[in-house]
This record gives structure tokens, C-alpha cells and sequence, in this order.
């Protein structure tokens, strides 16, 4: 009797252990924010110039790409900013993309560093009306309208052509002398 009762549980028992053991481990890719594999490639870069300089040339680079700065004060080596854009073949989607911008002294002299960290979300704007039908089924007189928005995707920005891009458009205003200006 005891040995047809273990051979009936047993395949219940390696069912929840199962179920008990993976679900233990699903959801932890948060553990691996710190490893070596989720670096942000290219997301720093050294230039020639001084650390005021460089700190002018990241907050006039992001003001002329669009980007809203958080009042960081003249001397804080932190930037961050936000901007949101359309997708121009989808008037329904648009893209929320925040930046953090770390200028900081490098080890040579006369060079700083800056440090760029982006995360964007995808957005879906719905929009649709509810009807007054006639018998249930026939829908003949708009009552309303109703909207949604829809957060379809968000991260961290991976791709090094964006941070290429935003070094590229800085290094452009240190070369010009733009940011060389005093205040």
C-alpha cells in the first residue's frame, strides 16, 4: 500500500518542486546590473578641453537637440535631461528619452571626461469613440471619445551610434570654440 502511494505522489511531488525552483529564479535580471556583460559600450568619452568648457559644450549640445535640462546649477557636474519625440511614420507613437551626463576632471591635464546614460520609453497614444448603436448592432451616433496611453517598451539606450552621435555634436562646439565662452 505505502509503496503504490509513493509511486502516485512522487510525479506530484517533481511537479511543484519544479514550479517551486523556477519561479525562484525567474525574475532577477536585476542582479546583473552591476556585470561586466550590461556595460553600455561607448557611452564615455575624453576630450581636450577643461571640465567648465566640456560641462557648456554637454548642456548646449542637449538644448539644441531638443532636450529639457533639470536646473542642475552652473557648477554641478551632473546633467540630466528629458525630451520627448514623435515618430515621424507613426503620428500614434512617440519616444520619452531621459540622459544623465556625468563631466568630470580626466587624469591629464587640460582634458575632462563625460559619461552619457540614456533610457527611452515607446509609447503608444490610443485613441477611439464609443458609439450609440442602433439595436445592439448598428452603430449610428458617436458618444464619446476615449484616449490611452500604452507604455510598449523602455530600457537603457545600448545602441553606440547614439552616444557617438552625442560626443560628435559636442566635440564639434569645443572645436568651434561655442563652449570656450565665459559667462
Amino acid at each position: 500500500m505505502s509503496h503504490r502511494f509513493f509511486v502516485r505522489i512522487f510525479p506530484v511531488i517533481i511537479i511543484a518542486a519544479t514550479i517551486i525552483f523556477s519561479g525562484c529564479a525567474a525574475n532577477n535580471g536585476y542582479q546583473k546590473a552591476f556585470s561586466e556583460q550590461t556595460t553600455v559600450r561607448g557611452s564615455k568619452q575624453t576630450f581636450k578641453a577643461s571640465t567648465e568648457q566640456t560641462l557648456r559644450a554637454v548642456k548646449q549640445t542637449l538644448v539644441q537637440q531638443g532636450f529639457t535640462i533639470d536646473d542642475t546649477g552652473s557648477s554641478t557636474a551632473i546633467i540630466k535631461a528629458e525630451r520627448n519625440m514623435q515618430d515621424s511614420s507613426d503620428k500614434d507613437i512617440s519616444y520619452n528619452i531621459k540622459v544623465s551626463a556625468y563631466v568630470s576632471k580626466a587624469l591629464t591635464e587640460n582634458k575632462s571626461s563625460v559619461t552619457l546614460a540614456a533610457s527611452q520609453q515607446t509609447v503608444l497614444h490610443r485613441k477611439w469613440h464609443t458609439w450609440w448603436h442602433l439595436l445592439w448592432v448598428l452603430p449610428i451616433l458617436p458618444t464619446g471619445t476615449n484616449y490611452q496611453t500604452v507604455v510598449t517598451k523602455e530600457g537603457n539606450v545600448k545602441d553606440p551610434a547614439f552616444y557617438k552621435d552625442f560626443f560628435t555634436i559636442v566635440e564639434k562646439s569645443l572645436n568651434n570654440g561655442v563652449a570656450k565662452t565665459t559667462d
